[in-house]
């Protein structure tokens, strides 16, 4: 009788125990499900915070993520995950930029000129690839607007034409 009561006593004090450790096993799960969620929270904001397009391509070469920046500068709307670049850019030399970056692994400061109906956009192309896994590469593609700056070239150009033309005559 004396051991079926130690018995029980040890049951309850094992059985707590395990409500105690469940417990915690659950609050730490919530925390780190909370912690998780705020990291994915500043990196999108972080990401689509930038000036820069980004554009993040899977081994596939399909859209994995785009930013804000880069929907602006393409006026891009809707879903574009999962869609292939030449879908969503519709750009050749963007495409090969991405295929060139996969086999020689980064392409930097490669000028792009992209023409969207009444005027060209200007933008310098660095990509790099990267291991998605052991057969696929990824690649990331970071666009840089430059065509105020080339629309500046351009107005210095005519002036200074024009200055050395009324000057010769």
């Amino acid at each position: 009788v004396l051991e079926f009561f130690f018995e029980r006593r040890r049951r309850r004090k094992l059985t707590h125990q395990l409500a105690e450790s469940r417990s915690a096993h659950s609050e730490t799960e919530i925390r780190l499900s909370r912690e998780l969620q705020e990291a994915a929270t500043q990196q999108e904001t972080l990401f689509d915070r930038m000036i820069e397009g980004v554009l993040i391509l899977d081994g596939q070469g399909k859209v994995r993520l785009v930013n804000a920046a880069l929907r602006d500068l393409f006026g891009l709307t809707g879903e574009l995950q999962g869609k292939r670049l030449i879908e969503t850019v519709r750009s050749h030399g963007l495409q090969e930029i991405v295929l060139h970056a996969k086999e020689v692994g980064h392409v930097t400061g490669q000028e792009l000129m992209i023409s969207s109906g009444v005027e060209n956009k200007h933008f310098a192309v660095n990509a790099s690839s990267f291991k998605e896994s052991s057969s696929r590469t990824g690649v990331i593609v970071i666009l840089h607007d430059l065509t105020g700056m080339k629309n500046l070239e351009s107005g210095r150009r005519e002036f200074v034409a024009n200055v050395s033309h009324e000057l010769r005559t």
